[in-house]
């Protein structure tokens, strides 16, 4: 997993350079889908312990740390707004307060508030509903033997692209900056768990290549994962240069 790592680290630096105001494109997209292809290692190798005891791992990695950022935000929402305290006692911040508190802020549109304070916790919101889904989804393949089927996988990944690709040329238009429309394909999880799922088929097809290559003793993963990694750069290079001349 070193090169899907090293992708990481490139990617948030990109990040980064987006929030000091260079032109990027939609690189959540990127964490979103590496999320899900990660998750189909988790899944494969990790003990199972049934859809409860994912869910207790994933709060007990997650959530402390989240916590502790959101507590961290607050005092520093009211410097950085110079505000009377009185000011924030009201019907706005305490619906912030709430559904950032329990990661529930992306799961219906707020406008602006989704940025009101603590404004990138809208991505572990929507990550943690791909995280409520999945033990489910992977529990309902396992009763049915299903994860050797790579031909499959790859199918429903495409088919899952496809759909992700209409929705984008159809919504894409009208998303006006904290419209509904706006919310629905960069916040909402909604959309967003589409693209950890198609992530999720990815990881699944690499694993059963990963397989193929250990059961039949070929050398060689370092060098997939290289190729995978030169492939993900590469793309996203031309998805940055597409989206500036756009």
């Amino acid at each position: 997993m070193n090169a899907v790592w090293g992708i990481k680290g490139i990617m948030i630096i990109g990040v980064v350079l987006l929030h000091m105001g260079y032109p990027m494109p939609d690189l959540m997209t990127f964490f979103f889908v590496v999320s899900g292809f990660t998750s189909a290692y988790s899944m494969c190798n990790e003990k199972s312990g049934g859809v409860f005891g994912y869910y207790k791992r994933k709060i007990s990695k997650l959530y402390p740390a989240y916590l502790f950022s959101f507590l961290m935000s607050l005092p520093l929402a009211f410097l950085q707004n110079g505000e009377k305290i009185e000011n924030f006692l009201n019907y706005k911040w305490g619906v912030a307060f709430f559904t950032k508190l329990f990661l529930l802020d992306s799961y219906f549109p707020q406008g602006e508030m989704v940025f009101f304070f603590n404004g990138l916790s809208w991505f572990l919101s929507s990550l943690c509903f791909f995280y409520l889904i999945i033990p489910v989804i992977w529990n309902w393949i396992e009763r049915r033997k299903w994860k050797q089927n790579i031909y499959e996988w790859f199918l429903i990944g495409i088919f899952i692209c496809g759909i992700v690709i209409g929705i984008d040329l159809l919504v894409q238009g009208d998303s006006v900056d904290y419209s509904v429309a706006w919310w629905y394909i960069y916040i909402s999880p909604y959309y967003r768990v589409l693209q950890c799922l198609f992530g999720f088929c990815f990881g699944m097809v690499f694993l059963q290549i990963k397989d193929y290559m250990d059961k039949h003793r070929i050398k060689g993963e370092k060098v997939l994962f290289t190729i995978l990694e030169a492939v993900v750069i590469y793309a996203e290079i031309i998805i940055v240069y597409g989206k500036i001349a756009d």
